[in-house]
C-alpha cells in the first residue's frame, strides 16, 4: 500500500464516491471518516455504506455535547451495523482547565478550551 498522493487537481476531477473508494485502497485501516454528526459527514458514512466501502468512522467527543448528539451516535451506529471510534479529552487537562479556568474556560481562552477538549 503506498501513502503517495496523486496531484491535488486530479483528486478534484473524482466524484465523492471515487474519492471514498480512492482512500480505502490507497490507506486501507488508516483511512477513516470524521464526523461531528453534521450533514457531511453522515452523507458520507452512508455513501461508504451503500458502496460497500468499508472505512473507520471517529467522533472527536468534547465532553459538552447536547443529549441528542449520544442519541444520533446510537441511531447512526445501529443503522449502519459500525461502532464509531470516540476521542475524548485527557481527564487531567480538563482537571488543569477547570481549576485555571472554571466551568466556562471557553469565554476566557477559546483556542486552549479547544486544544485541551479536541
Amino acid at each position: 500500500m503506498t501513502t503517495e498522493l496523486p496531484n491535488p487537481s486530479e483528486l478534484a476531477a473524482n466524484s465523492a464516491e471515487e474519492l471514498l473508494a480512492f482512500a480505502a485502497e490507497r490507506f486501507g485501516d488508516r483511512a477513516a471518516i470524521g464526523t461531528s454528526l453534521q450533514k457531511s459527514g453522515v452523507v458520507m458514512i452512508d455513501m461508504a455504506h451503500r458502496l460497500g466501502i468499508s472505512l473507520r468512522v471517529f467522533f472527536v467527543d468534547t465532553l459538552l455535547n447536547p443529549p441528542e448528539t449520544y442519541e444520533l451516535l446510537k441511531t447512526v451506529e445501529q443503522r449502519y451495523g459500525i461502532t464509531i471510534e470516540r476521542f475524548a479529552p485527557d481527564e487531567e487537562g480538563l482537571d488543569w482547565l477547570g481549576q485555571t479556568f472554571g466551568q466556562n474556560a471557553h469565554f476566557y481562552s477559546r483556542q486552549l478550551c479547544c486544544r485541551i477538549r479536541k
